[in-house]
């Protein structure tokens, strides 16, 4: 038995040396670019590998003919995947066997059950073989996903045998993942209290007869995913004019957002009302204007009116 032991070591590493890399196994190179606004539930992708070698006439040349691919965990450390902008922020995913989002994909060292791998037999030398899995965003309706560009590289591992089946490593490539998700910026000017609704872009502060001191208000909502600005454009500085050409008679307002006195004394020129450095919530800010009417002693009769335009931008 003395004489057996390293005998049977020599064997053993013999044995398992001569596979690393022998079956010359490749695969290509993929990448997924596309744009958040325009993904659907799930994306069918491929990877493709060929087997060059000959089989060796050893007992584990068989093991040429079997191949499996693991998949590292990227950007997470785990299987709960996510890809990254350059401010940290994180977009969810997950890559899942073709088998109705049952199975995400791992390394073979992590393979719990069959379904989680992806294998198959490289009968012929220099032909690929395609496999098919599936990458799939989560959507989470209750967040804005900030805008920018989300990327996770994920290194796919190419084995010659199947999981549970001493697979040997015989190449590595990168799978890269690029989702593009554009700055959006919507308002609503609303009733004060109400919802934002992205078809309610203009509001009409009535005041019937004009009384001095008399205020109305309406609420300002702004749904964004990226940093931002808000301005307020007067069309006649600050003041209401009277329609009838023959007439100069202007009546002043004071304006209001969220309580905070706003002037707009020059007609034309865009004040900045907001500055904000983050997205907003799904249901957006809300910016309550209040407009009050200034002392209309001794004005001319006529209808009066003032526009004022309201723009937002990214930053």
């Amino acid at each position: 038995m003395l004489y057996k032991i390293p005998f049977i070591l020599m064997f053993m590493s013999s044995l398992f040396s001569w596979h690393v890399h022998a079956c010359k196994f490749q695969t290509r190179n993929i990448r997924y670019d596309a744009n958040y606004s325009l993904l659907s539930n799930s994306v069918s992708l491929q990877v493709e590998m060929r087997r060059q070698n000959r089989l060796n006439s050893d007992s584990r040349g068989f093991y040429c003919l079997l191949y499996s691919y693991g998949f590292d965990e990227g950007n997470a450390g785990d299987y709960n995947r996510y890809m990254l902008n350059r401010d940290n922020n994180r977009l969810y995913y997950n890559i899942y066997n073709s088998t109705g989002f049952q199975n995400v994909l791992k390394d073979v060292d992590d393979v719990a059950q069959n379904g989680e791998a992806i294998y198959g037999y490289a009968l012929s030398r220099n032909t690929w073989y395609s496999n098919s899995f599936d990458f799939k965003v989560v959507f989470d309706n209750s967040v804005l996903v900030p805008s920018g560009v989300y990327e996770d590289n994920i290194t796919i591992k190419l084995y010659s045998g199947f999981p549970y089946n001493f697979p040997e490593l015989e190449t590595t490539k990168n799978l890269r993942f690029r989702i593009t998700v554009d700055p959006e910026i919507h308002i609503s000017l609303v009733s004060v209290g109400s919802s934002h609704d992205p078809n309610s872009t203009t509001y009409n502060m009535n005041f019937g007869t004009l009384e001095t001191g008399e205020s109305l208000s309406a609420d300002l909502k702004v749904v964004a995913n990226t940093p931002h600005k808000v301005y307020f454009e007067s069309q006649n500085g600050n003041v209401l004019s009277n329609s009838r050409a023959s007439s100069s008679s202007v009546v002043d307002y004071e304006l209001f957002v969220n309580s905070q006195p706003i002037s707009l004394s020059r007609a034309g020129r865009r004040v900045e009302i907001v500055d904000s450095s983050r997205s907003t919530p799904p249901v957006g800010d809300t910016y309550t204007i209040e407009t009050r009417i200034g002392d209309v002693t001794g004005k001319d009769t006529g209808s009066y009116s003032e526009v004022i335009t309201i723009t937002a931008e990214a930053n």
